[in-house]
């Protein structure tokens, strides 16, 4: 823990350099202690998005459920890294309180992201999120986000989503057809 505490301590010095090295030594730590957890959530509030990235990656890896409230608020980072990192974090998490929130991602114009929410929606399998990956899957044009959000609705439904993934055996792209 010692350790930890001089890398949480370094993650507010003002050289750049050491709040990367401090961050990544977090992230790729891979602890579960939830320990930690007192010292990483406030620094989601970080002004640095390299800081609340990585912190946001060492809170799904504890996976605790301590960490939803305020990996859900960094969905509305202004940082898609920051996003991105939080919507992983949440996956590992897998807690249907986040659902709203990402429901609330599943249109928006970065494909990279809408591919993660997906994805971590079928992680969750919550059945909240059945008419919007209904949604996506019939009007979504880029094929990747297309195979998550299929994927994600075969986790989050059950025999009622068949009808709508059916006409999908016809596409011309051997992708789709393979779901």
């Amino acid at each position: 823990m010692d350790e930890f505490l001089k890398r949480i301590a370094d993650l507010q010095s003002d050289d750049a350099t050491i709040r990367k090295q401090a961050g990544y030594w977090i992230h790729k730590s891979y602890s579960k202690d939830t320990a930690r957890l007192p010292y990483l959530i406030p620094m989601m509030d970080h002004d640095d998005p390299m800081v609340r990235d990585y912190v946001a990656s060492a809170l799904g890896w504890i996976g605790s459920s301590d960490a939803v409230p305020v990996l859900v608020r960094a969905l509305k980072d202004s940082h898609t890294g920051v996003r991105t990192s939080a919507v992983e974090a949440l996956r590992y998490i897998a807690d249907p309180r986040a659902v709203p929130a990402l429901l609330e991602l599943i249109t928006i114009a970065d494909d990279e992201l809408r591919m993660e929410v997906c994805t971590t929606l079928g992680c969750i399998e919550d059945a909240r999120a059945v008419p919007a990956l209904i949604a996506l899957v019939q009007n979504e044009t880029v094929v990747d986000v297309l195979l998550e959000a299929i994927a994600a609705l075969g986790d989050c439904g059950g025999d009622e989503v068949l009808p709508h993934l059916l006409p999908l055996i016809d596409s011309p792209d051997f992708r789709i057809r393979a779901m």
